[in-house]
């Protein structure tokens, strides 16, 4: 019995052994001797990111300890800190892409693990959290790393821009106003930029003969974030652009356009947004002072303002009445300008804004070709009650034909001569 008791006692001292051995044989494989250690690092890219971008986590974790790590775990509390629900609810562990070299299951000393999550985020500011965790024997290691990633707001590219006919000047397209540090990337197909672009969000432009013009904008926000768009633009201005109607015409023919005043029928009206009540000033976004109109007088005050000075056709009034006749005709009937190029030369004419164009220059424009007879009167008739055929003569020192009449008759310019005017010949010296 001594000798097996003996025996059963040694036995078990061996095994004890045994096992100290291997422990110990592990610890020295490691090449410590017993302390686990784990670290994470996440980091969130592109930071910071635009809205409807994809953001994509990358979690790396490492052994920091001198053990193997076995139950390797990584979680993201997906920006709702909180252990338990509803804060957990949404907890999410990010896909693990690789790093155990051995394929043993363990987070060896050399080996570094590597996750992933990629997801879109909202327009603000989202801190993440998230947390590694691994065991060693009965101890378990914990580690913990958040990113914040701030999303900005796309800029708008929406282009405001009215179909211009083909050989027009002065047209003009705008996006958005981007704020502070924002830059505006237009190009032109079909047409030529003349002024804005890069910081500015509205360009003018003069469009070819072609007939199509195709716009095209990236806007770049000053926080880095962008948009893109195009858009064709495309009139048919019977044949590259008529003059409509004149003056005249829409001086004694106000029920095709006085739809949206008081008291007035609309359902004649052949304009769509240009009323005879419209203040002068506030429609071409001008002064008194730079006008010359009173800031209470109306389109229609200005379609019946007097020539001014006889011997200066390039005048203010002269011009404030046929911008007036241009603008409406822009709005009723296919013409050289859109509604919004009109203001833009109309506001460089006058000194408004910096630029080119002359009183003198934009009356050139309005009143080089006699007017067209395509008109909402429809009879043939509407070009006889242009009174403003011998101020075009004065100013392109050229004969027109008045509709109807027949009558091109027209002196040289010169110290003395003489013009028909609203059919009553008139010494002009």
């Amino acid at each position: 019995m001594p000798f097996l008791k003996s025996n059963r006692n040694f036995s078990l001292g061996l095994a004890i052994a045994v096992i100290v051995t291997a422990r110990f044989a592990l610890l020295a494989h490691a090449g410590g001797v017993g302390n686990p250690q784990i670290f994470l690092e996440k980091v969130g890219e592109p930071s910071p990111s635009c809205d409807g971008n994809v953001v994509n986590y990358t979690y790396f974790v490492s052994n920091t300890g001198d053990v193997p790590l076995a139950n390797v775990v990584v979680v993201d509390d997906n920006g709702t800190p909180g252990a338990n629900p509803p804060e957990s609810d949404d907890d999410f562990s990010p896909t693990f892409d690789g790093g155990d070299d051995d394929f043993n299951g363990l987070l060896d000393l050399n080996e570094g693990w590597v996750y992933s999550h990629s997801t879109t985020l909202p327009i603000g500011t989202h801190t993440n959290n998230a947390e590694a965790s691994g065991t060693f024997d009965t101890t378990t290691v914990m580690s913990q790393d958040d990113e914040t990633i701030v999303v900005f707001g796309n800029p708008s590219c929406a282009i405001t821009a009215e179909a211009p006919c083909p050989g027009s000047t002065g047209n003009t397209a705008c996006v958005p106003n981007a704020g502070d540090g924002a830059f505006y990337d237009w190009s032109i197909t079909g047409g030529m930029i003349t002024s804005g672009s890069f910081t500015n969000p509205c360009i003018t432009y003069d469009a070819d003969a072609g007939g199509t013009v195709h716009l095209e904008i990236t806007v770049t926000s000053g926080d880095g974030c962008s948009c893109t768009t195009s858009v064709d633009l495309s009139r048919d201005c019977g044949g590259g652009g008529t003059q409509g109607c004149g003056t005249g015409f829409w001086k004694n023919h106000t029920q095709f356009w006085d739809a949206g005043c008081p008291n007035e029928d609309p359902a004649e009206d052949a304009t769509t947004t240009v009323q005879t009540c419209d203040l002068f000033n506030a429609t071409f976004g001008v002064t008194s002072a730079q006008s010359g109109m009173p800031d209470t007088a109306t389109l229609l005050d200005a379609i019946k303002v007097g020539k001014g000075d006889p011997h200066n056709p390039c005048n203010r009034f002269t011009l404030a009445r046929h911008v007036t006749a241009a603008l409406v005709n822009a709005d009723a009937v296919d013409a050289p300008h859109t509604t919004t190029g009109l203001i833009g030369l109309y506001q460089d004419a006058v000194g408004a804004v910096a630029g080119d164009e002359t009183v003198c220059s934009l009356l050139q424009q309005l009143t080089t070709d006699a007017p067209d007879l395509e008109c909402p009167c429809n009879d043939g008739g509407c070009a006889e009650e242009n009174g403003d055929v011998a101020a075009a003569n004065l100013i392109n020192g050229s004969n027109n034909t008045m509709c109807g009449l027949g009558v091109g008759m027209m002196m040289p310019l010169g110290a003395v001569g003489w013009v028909m005017s609203r059919y009553r010949w008139k010494r002009n010296s």
